[in-house]
């Protein structure tokens, strides 16, 4: 248990933080006695920690202060924390009103005596005086009583292992879906979100023929074999050439062109006859299954014959309420100036995004679809550079 204390501190306050917004607030019949009773809570942790090391203390009111909002003022006020270490020594922090709109305060502590120390969390209680909408006028004048509430936390000798940044990397047979604490197992998955990954095979420049966002097996195999169309022999007679072959146009109609590997599994177009699997509205094959396949186990998990995506995206996205990439990956159609996205989950359509101009396509490093757009008049020499 020790190991994961320091870890379990940090998300037992991110939990609270999310979970405090949950809360419902009081019934608003207490209005009536223009008193609102208030109830505090202090949170300590890890408990027990080492002397010297680092504890994480978050306090709040039961619930945020009705109309609360980022784009506003209405704060909890007059917060006091008191700290008595095991000799007595006291340590008060306070804050005339708290930033965050929830009405959590936190803070880091550092211990230097071992023994027994206390925290007490006052809560001084307030008046609602905000009235700039009917939404804060049917609270204007409620008062908010006091509260407190006091935590223990015991310092030992012992000192408590680091946390852990990422379970160690496996060392057996593992699959999708990723536990979420395994972050650093991003060094054996990888992404091929389109056929740029290959980079660009060019005998003046680069060989850039091989996947860089993972390690590939050191013993590689078969793991299963998918027809996508007739080959070999045909056999008989009248083909032409007895002993003829079926067509591969491994070098002029290529199958297998705009294939994508998203979350563990594969997509790409079925081939149609001999002509390619190509992308876009009207284009040759376009009315041939669009297919999802795990690529562990060769699995059809859906197909889709009214859909033809070249390209797939993956977007980190950082906001107050989330922090991660966006569930399941785009998968991305393009016809003139509109791109189509896709579900990965599921290959239904998510949304447009229409007069997109022409450029250069940039990924970011948050996996954001970026394009450089260059509008220049030689004769004159100027023009303008757009992302």
């Amino acid at each position: 248990m020790n190991k994961n204390k320091m870890a379990s501190a940090i998300a037992m306050f991110l939990v609270m933080t999310f979970a405090i917004s949950l809360v419902a607030l009081p019934a608003a019949n207490a209005q009536g006695s223009k008193e609102m009773t208030s109830y505090a809570f202090i949170d300590v942790a890890p408990n027990p920690i080492g002397v010297g090391q680092t504890v994480y203390i978050s306090f709040w009111v039961d619930v945020a202060l009705p109309q609360a909002a980022i784009t506003n003022n209405i704060r909890r006020m007059d917060y006091t924390l008191t700290i008595t270490s095991p000799t007595g020594k006291t340590d008060t922090k306070h804050w005339d009103a708290v930033a965050d709109s929830t009405g959590i305060q936190f803070i880091s502590y550092v211990p230097t005596e071992v023994g027994t120390y206390t925290f007490k969390f006052d809560y001084g209680g307030q008046t609602y005086t905000w009235n700039d909408t009917s939404a804060m006028r049917a609270w204007t004048g409620v008062k908010f009583l006091p509260a407190t509430k006091t935590a223990k936390l015991t310092v030992q000798q012992e000192q408590l292992p680091p946390p852990l940044g990422s379970y160690p990397l496996p060392t057996e047979y593992w699959t999708r879906p990723i536990e979420g604490q395994n972050t650093n197992w991003y060094t054996l998955t990888s992404q091929w979100l389109r056929g740029a990954q290959f980079g660009t095979f060019q005998m003046t420049t680069n060989y850039n023929l091989w996947q860089r966002d993972g390690t590939g097996p050191t013993t590689p195999h078969i793991m299963w074999t998918m027809p996508i169309e007739f080959g070999g022999v045909v056999g008989g007679t009248g083909t032409g050439v007895n002993g003829a072959t079926y067509y591969s146009g491994g070098s002029y109609e290529g199958r297998f062109a705009t294939s994508i590997i998203m979350n563990g599994f594969l997509y790409f177009k079925m081939p149609k006859s001999n002509n390619a699997a190509t992308s876009g509205s009207g284009a040759v094959g376009s009315d041939n299954p669009y297919v999802c396949v795990d690529l562990r186990t060769g699995e059809i998990k859906w197909q889709n014959t009214a859909i033809s995506p070249s390209f797939g995206s993956l977007e980190w996205f950082d906001s107050p309420n989330q922090h991660g990439v966006i569930p399941s990956g785009y998968l991305w159609q393009t016809s003139g100036s509109t791109w189509m996205a896709y579900s990965g989950f599921d290959g239904n359509w998510l949304f447009n995004i229409t007069d997109v101009p022409s450029g250069k396509d940039v990924t970011s490093s948050a996996g954001e679809l970026t394009r450089y757009v260059l509008n220049y008049n030689r004769t004159a020499r100027s023009g303008s550079l757009a992302l």
